[in-house]
């Protein structure tokens, strides 16, 4: 029987990606599995492992739906990687202190860790030092984003009105991105199944993926992606990131 070893998405996906290739070449004859929440699982389409989508936008830690997928797969060997948080790591830290049966390993850049009271100590630190005043920043960027879509109404209050072309009545659909999520693949099955002849607006904010870009044009549906490109650079990146709504309102 071929091993499985599951990689976990508790930092961002190049780091998670990074791992996953060198448990690979560590483990040659293993199967590696990564499990990341579903929002992430299009930046995984072509690394060629396998991918499972846990969670919609963070990995439930000792859930009912985790405990499930261990007892199922019986991993030899289930891999933390450390870098960038997406979340906070205290729901890990308990759930790897109080599960004694399985082997883990917290894989670091510059450290590897099997022991369990070590990798939970660890996932506490890099909350407390990681993702606790990250998210901090985070939620100053919200109050500054959200500052600068008032600015961003006023000024277009002053801006010339264009009279509306067309027949009334029409609906436009306003959502974050096209790629995976609840709220997207709602929108995208709505439009879809709309009468024939129904005029369809949509507009996405940003270009984060194209996950249900391709099922629109196929459907005949032409979306307008306002901040298109934001994520090619670092710059548009953080941008997105910190301050998403003045990025598309710019």
């Amino acid at each position: 029987m071929v091993p499985e070893i599951l990689v976990l998405g508790t930092a961002i996906s190049s780091r998670v990606l990074k791992t996953s290739e060198g448990v690979a070449a560590r483990n040659p004859g293993a199967l590696v599995v990564v499990a990341v929440p579903e929002v992430e699982t299009w930046k995984f389409a072509d690394s060629g492992y396998e991918v499972l989508a846990q969670g919609e936008e963070q990995l439930p830690f000792a859930s009912v739906e985790m405990d499930r997928l261990i007892g199922e797969r019986d991993f030899r060997e289930i891999v933390l990687p450390v870098g960038v948080p997406r979340g906070s790591l205290m729901g890990a830290a308990r759930w790897v202190w109080t599960t004694p049966d399985q082997s883990w390993l917290l894989d670091g850049s510059v450290v590897r860790l099997r022991a369990r009271s070590a990798i939970a100590a660890a996932l506490v630190l890099v909350t407390v030092l990681g993702w606790w005043p990250l998210s901090l920043l985070q939620r100053l960027s919200y109050a500054a984003d959200g500052l600068g879509v008032v600015l961003g109404g006023l000024v277009a209050r002053c801006r010339p009105r264009q009279a509306a072309r067309g027949a009334g009545g029409n609906v436009c659909h306003v959502i974050p991105s096209l790629g995976t999520g609840g709220t997207q693949r709602q929108v995208v099955e709505y439009l879809r199944r709309s009468g024939p002849g129904q005029p369809v607006h949509l507009i996405a904010l940003f270009d984060s993926n194209d996950r249900f870009l391709r099922e629109l044009e196929h459907s005949g549906i032409e979306p307008v992606i306002l901040a298109r490109g934001c994520r090619t650079s670092r710059l548009g990146r953080a941008a997105v990131r910190f301050l998403p709504n003045t990025t598309a309102l710019i």
